[in-house]
């Protein structure tokens, strides 16, 4: 017996499905015609183009343009079709027939098959790819025909669609030619091409293709010519906007939409599915193996300034999950007390030593403000914190040495599913915190194969709670407010909570 798919997942009010081609059609005018140009400035640099070899929800939203997904989603957990035209799981849910869409084209002119679905799913288990371990119970993968694909796992993999939902298309063959160069200008099936990327400075720039599969009369875009840059200054991109040098700029800093708004640009605000955290190093030898230090620095942080008057709005975090994510729970979340925030200091045996505490630059809005707020209200408990703003790659560098001793980063809920903070940050301790607790791995190793949507809330949000009593391996600080600022002559920009945001449907007037 088999079961046929279905959307599943947590949906909340509002959730923003409009524009994709999957799940409901785009009826509005498709603009002048002639060759139109949209140039946008972001914080995500696009050091690569292999969206399982860099980190970072942005280049999703560089993804969709030169290649399709794998599966369609609305960010918050719901799985319509993509490439992949329809699935059915085995009984035990120990393999997954995927149909492979027809009629689809790569845009060196090959047709689509199930060969190049297989060939995308088994690189992704390539030890040398960061994510590798996420895919670690894909066992084998047949293509019984030209449009089947048939993937087997050793365990259950609860994520699989998730995972599908952020991995674009490749064509076999011209990977095999080409392995070192591919994703230089990736050969891909979306509506867009890449016809410039420079690594060091994160610019793309992409043509549109005539013969998209998913152009119609009603979606079809006039925009010929897209323009990414990666700009980390948060002015820079502001001014950028203002001097009519770009049409779109995202992570405007939430203090200046207003602002902004006034002078006829348009405003898009969503809460995020993502936490601004704290990761410390709490192994063996470790200043942050004490817990009274640990807990001492999250007394000592005042959220609710840091959200309400340094960035202007946000959500304070309660919590390792938010609202309307699989294992969230309501609670009191985190105390602000600095008295007792000191003491513990003193209890700890902390002798005042310089404590290493990077971020990473421009990854989200008003980052190193952030940081020197809270390297204050520390530095008042008597925790002495030296920051230190890094590049992206950098930072990793940092944190795969083991070299700080607290950093701060985003995380993103993708698709509105916890699973990989878990398992992957939290579980396999992918940014080298060394805090250990048996209990909590045990925890997230099973949450791996836990398949049962309520069984997996519940396991999650009980390891949740040991990350709270522990204020281990993560601290957690706030989810910000997402701002994106465009020019009114484009519209069909869909910004999704889970930072991931749909450029293919732009107009330009």
């Amino acid at each position: 017996m088999k079961m046929r798919h279905r959307c599943l997942g947590i949906i909340a009010a509002g959730a923003l499905v409009a524009g994709m081609t999957a799940c409901a059609g785009t009826d509005r005018d498709a603009g002048s015609d002639g060759n139109q140009t949209v140039r946008i400035q972001g914080i995500e640099n696009m050091t690569g183009l292999d969206r399982y070899a860099v980190n970072g929800i942005g280049q999703d939203s560089i993804a969709m343009l030169w290649g399709d997904m794998l599966v369609s989603t609305d960010h918050r957990g719901t799985y319509t079709a993509g490439l992949v035209e329809d699935w059915e799981w085995s009984e035990d849910e120990l393999s997954v027939e995927l149909t492979v869409r027809q009629g689809v084209t790569f845009s060196n002119g090959d047709e689509l098959t199930s060969e190049d679905v297989a060939f995308t799913i088994a690189r992704l288990k390539d030890p040398e790819l960061p994510n590798a371990g996420a895919w670690a119970v894909v066992d084998t993968v047949e293509t019984p025909d030209e449009h089947t694909v048939i993937v087997n796992f050793s365990a259950p993999m609860p994520v699989f669609l998730n995972l599908a939902s952020r991995t674009p298309g490749l064509n076999a063959a011209a990977y095999a030619e080409d392995p070192e160069g591919y994703f230089d200008a990736p050969i891909g099936t979306g509506p867009y091409n890449v016809v410039s990327f420079n690594g060091p400075t994160g610019t793309v720039k992409l043509e549109q293709k005539d013969d998209w599969w998913g152009w119609t009369d009603d979606n079809r875009s006039n925009v010929t010519t897209i323009e990414y840059s990666y700009v980390p200054a948060d002015q820079s991109r502001v001014s950028a906007l203002q001097a009519g040098e770009v049409e779109i700029v995202q992570k405007l800093p939430v203090g200046d939409s207003d602002r902004i708004a006034a002078e006829g640009f348009v405003i898009d605000k969503y809460n995020e599915l993502s936490h601004v955290y704290f990761g410390l190093r709490s192994g063996e030898g470790d200043p942050f193996e004490s817990p009274q230090l640990r807990e001492a620095l999250s007394l000592a942080i005042d959220r609710e300034s840091l959200v309400n008057d340094l960035l202007g709005g946000g959500r304070v975090s309660t919590w390792p999950s938010m609202p309307d994510t699989i294992g969230f729970r309501d609670g009191d979340g985190y105390a602000f007390d600095p008295e007792a925030a000191a003491r513990l200091v003193v209890e700890s045996g902390y002798d005042g030593a310089e404590l290493n505490f990077i971020l990473p630059n421009g990854l989200f809005a008003q980052g190193q403000e952030v940081a020197e707020a809270i390297q204050a209200m520390a530095g008042a408990v008597g925790i002495n914190l030296a920051v230190v703003s890094l590049e992206t790659a950098t930072m990793q560098e940092h944190i795969s040495a083991g070299s700080y001793d607290i950093y701060m980063n985003a995380f993103t809920m993708v698709n509105a599913d916890s699973f990989t903070q878990i398992t992957s940050l939290i579980g396999r301790d992918r940014f080298n915190t060394g805090f250990v607790n048996p209990e909590l791995t045990a925890l997230t190793q099973e949450i791996a194969v836990t398949v049962d949507q309520t069984t997996r809330d519940d396991l999650t949000a009980e390891a949740y709670q040991i990350i709270m009593d522990s204020f281990a391996p993560t601290i957690f600080l706030y989810e910000p407010l997402g701002v994106t600022a465009s020019v009114e002559s484009v519209t069909g920009l869909i910004p999704f909570p889970d930072g991931v945001a749909d450029f293919r449907f732009l107009t330009k007037s």
